[in-house]
């Protein structure tokens, strides 16, 4: 009993004590601002423009990069539902303006509306652009613009064990050439279980948006990934 007394009288005066240090250290610390991240300065349209131009058909075992050379803004690369497009592809730059939109050529009723995000069960109405090794499968050229993707598959063929972007949006050399306007819809961007991936998308670009999108099988054992990394535009630290 009287241990136990001696214990009762001695804790709340050690409490006491910490407590008075604590108040002595917080009061004894200089006054910080607090600092918040900017809230977003520009507010981005990714609102779909309907196009005015051609059409170009894509189908199976069709030349697709051919068809990105051709197409001029305004006109609609159409690929045909289910067909694979093996390569490491790149967005030229175009003049003029007005948007070249690369889609799935399945009636837009198999895809999900506007506003609603893609799942894995639309792979079969989507066409599939597969990187044969550790490049991208697509890529932009220095001030590539203007370029929307619907209802695409991005992914990387089984044989590759590593790769550092799925679909990269920029890997300019100066501000000035820095890819813009740039839209992953409805889309799905994927690696697989044996495949070590740094990131899905890498968005060094400037208004360029992933939206409705499904992003999956990216990490990396050992290394930091990112379904989406988007730099600073004049960053090319990559970190």
């Amino acid at each position: 009993m009287r241990s136990s007394s001696i214990f009762i009288a001695v804790v709340p005066s050690f409490v006491m004590l910490i407590n008075a240090v604590l108040v002595s250290l917080v009061l004894g610390q200089p006054h910080v601002q607090a600092r918040f991240p900017a809230p977003p300065q520009v507010l981005l349209d990714t609102s779909y423009k309907s196009p005015s131009g051609r059409t170009i058909a894509v189908g199976a075992g069709g030349d697709l990069q051919a068809a990105l050379h051709l197409a001029q803004p305004g006109d609609v690369i159409a690929l045909a539902p289910g067909a694979m497009f093996l390569g490491n592809f790149t967005l030229p730059k175009k003049g003029g303006a007005g948007w070249i939109i690369v889609r799935s050529a399945a009636p837009d009723e198999k895809l999900p509306a506007p506003g609603t995000r893609v799942t894995p069960a639309f792979g079969p109405v989507m066409p599939k652009i597969v990187s044969p090794d550790s490049n991208p499968a697509v890529q932009t050229a220095a001030g590539a613009k203007q370029y929307r993707f619907i209802g695409v598959e991005f992914t990387v063929a089984k044989s590759v064990k590593m790769i550092y972007s799925i679909v990269a949006f920029g890997d300019q050399k100066s501000d000035t050439d820095t890819p813009h306007d740039l839209i992953l819809d409805r889309c799905y961007i994927h690696g697989h279980a044996d495949l070590t991936s740094r990131r899905g998308v890498l968005l060094n670009s400037a208004a360029s948006a992933v939206i409705d999108s499904h992003v999956s099988e990216i990490h990396a054992a050992g290394y930091d990934s990112q379904a989406i990394l988007a730099t600073t535009v004049g960053d090319r630290s990559r970190s």
